[in-house]
C-alpha cells in the first residue's frame, strides 16, 4: 500500500517552473519566468523559498496559456471583487496536491509601454536557467532589477520585506555598462517615470519626464496608498456610474461570505465570527481611508495652466473623490428614504422564505395608490403597540449609529420593525381550521405552500374539536377597517397577529398591522449572493 507524500515547497517551485516551461513549449508559447529564485541567482536578494511561480506570458497568447493550465487540472483561485480590480494583470492557479501557486502575468504593473512591446524587450534579453533539469527562459539581470523594483514599490507601506528589498537594491554598485543597459531597458519598457527615484539610487541617470498619463497617475496613486484596499475601493467608486456607487459602497462595507473568506480564510464558520471579521475589516479600512483618499486626490488629472483658469472652483470641487463619496451617500439616503430600502432579516419567523441574516430590498413605492393583498410579504413598523420595547435614549451618537446600521441593512432595524406575510385584509373573516387544518378566509380554505413548522394538527385527535385543542386553531374574527392580519411562514416560531390568541378565548388578543404601519413590500433577497432572488 502506498501513501501520498507532501511535496516540499522548494521542490514544488522547481517542478512548477519546469512544468510551465514544458507546457509553454508544447503549445508554442513564449514565456519568461520572473522574480523567485532568479533574484537570488543574480545577487539581488537573499536566498529564500518562494511560495509561488511567477511567469510573464506573451500577451497575445495569455488566454490560450491559461486554458492549457486549466486543462491540466489546475483551477483558478477565487478572488474578491476588489482583488479583481487591483490585480487585472494576472491570474493565479492552484491545486489541492500542489503546495505552491502559479501566478501567470498578462503584463507587469509599472511598465507603461504596450505589454507586447515590454514582453519583446525582456524576451530579447532572456537567459536560461535550469529548474528540475529543464532549461527555462528567465528575465536577465537588468530585467529582474526592474521587475523587483516595481514589485517592491507597490507595497512598501504594508510589507517591511519589500522595504528591505528596495534597500538591498539601492546598495548595489552597478558598473557603467550595466547602468547604460538598465536605462535603455527602462526607456524601452516605459518605466523611467514609475522608477525615477529607484533608478537614481542605482546611479542610473534617468531623463526627466513630463508625462502625465492616466496610467502613470494610477501607478503613483497606488504606490502612495501602499496597496491598501481602501484606495482600490475609492478608485472603483469613482470610476463607476453614479447609480452604481451606492451598491459598491454597500459591497465595501459588507462583503459576501465568499469574498470575506477569500481574503481572511482563517475566519470561523459562525455568524458571530464572520461579523467580527467584517467589523475588524472596517477598522483596517478606516485607518487606510485617509491615505487612500489623499493618494487619489493628489494624483488626479491635473489641468494645464491655460485650461485651469476656465474651470470654476465649484467644478473642481465636484471632481474630487470626497465629492463623489458625498454624492453617493446622498443618493443612497434618498433611495432608502423614498424608493427602496434594505433590511436585515433578524429571526426565523419567515423561514424558509426568508432566512436569518438575509438582506432584503423593500419597495417603498409598491403601495402608492394601492393596498397590500393576501400573499404579500411586507415590512412594517408597529411602534410599541405589540409590546416590544425600543432602545434606551443613550445619546445622539448611538442614535445616529443605529440609524446608519438600520438604513444600510447592515444590522436589524429595531424591535418595532417586522417582516410578515399578509393573510387577510379589512372586512375579511378569518378562522382556523378547516377539516384538514388549513386557515379559512371568508369560509374558503387557504392554500399556503410556503408554511413551515406549523403547529401540530391531527384530525380527530388534536384538532379544533378535541378536548385538548391544537394551537393552530383560531376563533373566527373579522379584520377591522384599515387593518391587516399578518403571520410568519414559520408559524410555530413567529410573533405575529395571532400569537396571543393561540389557546386563548379573548376577542381582544389580536394584534393588527395598520395600513399606516406599512413601509413597503419585500421585492427581493439581494444578500447573500447565493440566495439572490426576486419575491
Amino acid at each position: 500500500m502506498t501513501h501520498a507524500t507532501a511535496l516540499p515547497m522548494n521542490v514544488a517551485v522547481e517542478l512548477g517552473h519546469a512544468w510551465l516551461q514544458a507546457t509553454a513549449d508544447a503549445c508554442g508559447i513564449r514565456v519568461l519566468f520572473i522574480k523567485g529564485p532568479m533574484l537570488h541567482h543574480y545577487g539581488l536578494r537573499d536566498a529564500r523559498v518562494s511560495s509561488d511561480v511567477d511567469v510573464l506570458v506573451d500577451p497575445a497568447e495569455f488566454d490560450r496559456f491559461c486554458a492549457a493550465i486549466v486543462e491540466a487540472g489546475w483551477r483558478e483561485r477565487s478572488r474578491s471583487f476588489i482583488e479583481t480590480v487591483a490585480a487585472v494583470h494576472s491570474r493565479t492557479f492552484n491545486r489541492d496536491d500542489w503546495p505552491c501557486d502559479l501566478d501567470v502575468h498578462r503584463f507587469f504593473p509599472g511598465f507603461l509601454a504596450d505589454p507586447a512591446v515590454v514582453f519583446d524587450a525582456l524576451w530579447a534579453r532572456r537567459q536560461t536557467l535550469a529548474f528540475a533539469h529543464r532549461d527555462c527562459d528567465v528575465a536577465d539581470r537588468a530585467g529582474s532589477i526592474l521587475v523587483l523594483a516595481l514589485h517592491s514599490l507597490r507595497s512598501t507601506r504594508r510589507d517591511g520585506r519589500h522595504v528591505a528589498e528596495l534597500s538591498q537594491l539601492a546598495s548595489l554598485s552597478l558598473p557603467t555598462n550595466e547602468q547604460t543597459e538598465l536605462l535603455e531597458l527602462a526607456i524601452a519598457t516605459g518605466c523611467t517615470a514609475t522608477l525615477d527615484g529607484a533608478l537614481a539610487h542605482l546611479g542610473v541617470p534617468a531623463p526627466p519626464t513630463r508625462e502625465d498619463s492616466a496610467e502613470l497617475r494610477a501607478w503613483r496613486g497606488r504606490v502612495d496608498a501602499g496597496g491598501d484596499g481602501a484606495y482600490f475601493w475609492l478608485v472603483a467608486i469613482r470610476q463607476a456610474r453614479w447609480w452604481q456607487r451606492p451598491a459598491l459602497l454597500g459591497r465595501a462595507l459588507w462583503p459576501t461570505d465568499a469574498e470575506l473568506l477569500s481574503t481572511r480564510p482563517q475566519t470561523g464558520p459562525t455568524a458571530w465570527a464572520k461579523t467580527g471579521a467584517r467589523v475588524a475589516r472596517w477598522g483596517r479600512g478606516l485607518r487606510s481611508l485617509p491615505r487612500g483618499a489623499r493618494a487619489l486626490f493628489r494624483h488626479r488629472r491635473r489641468r494645464t495652466s491655460d485650461s485651469a483658469g476656465r474651470h470654476r472652483p465649484l467644478r473642481s470641487m465636484l471632481n474630487s473623490p470626497w465629492a463623489h463619496l458625498a454624492m453617493a451617500c446622498v443618493v443612497a439616503v434618498l433611495m432608502v428614504s423614498f424608493v427602496a430600502k434594505p433590511f436585515l432579516v433578524p429571526s426565523v419567523s419567515m423561514a424558509e422564505t426568508l432566512e436569518p441574516g438575509d438582506r432584503i430590498l423593500v419597495n417603498r413605492l409598491a403601495y402608492i395608490g394601492s393596498a397590500p393583498i393576501a400573499g404579500d410579504i411586507v415590512v412594517f413598523d408597529v411602534g410599541s403597540r405589540w409590546g416590544a420595547t425600543g432602545p434606551e435614549d443613550d445619546g445622539a451618537v448611538r442614535a445616529i449609529a443605529r440609524w446608519l446600521v438600520a438604513s444600510s441593512g447592515i444590522g436589524p432595524a429595531g424591535p418595532h420593525t417586522l417582516v410578515k406575510r399578509v393573510i387577510a385584509g379589512p372586512g375579511q373573516t378569518v378562522s382556523c381550521c378547516s377539516a384538514d387544518g388549513r386557515m379559512l378566509i371568508d369560509g374558503e380554505p387557504l392554500n399556503e405552500p410556503y408554511v413551515t413548522d406549523d403547529f401540530p394538527f391531527i384530525a380527530g385527535r388534536l384538532d379544533c374539536e378535541s378536548l385538548s385543542k391544537s394551537l393552530r386553531c383560531l376563533d373566527e374574527v373579522v379584520v377591522p377597517p384599515g387593518s391587516y392580519l399578518v403571520l410568519g411562514d414559520n408559524r410555530a416560531n413567529s410573533s405575529d397577529s395571532a400569537t396571543l390568541c393561540r389557546g386563548a378565548d379573548s376577542d381582544t388578543c389580536w394584534r393588527w398591522m395598520l395600513r399606516d404601519d406599512v413601509i413597503g413590500e419585500v421585492a427581493a433577497v439581494f444578500w447573500p449572493a447565493d440566495r439572490w432572488r426576486a419575491l
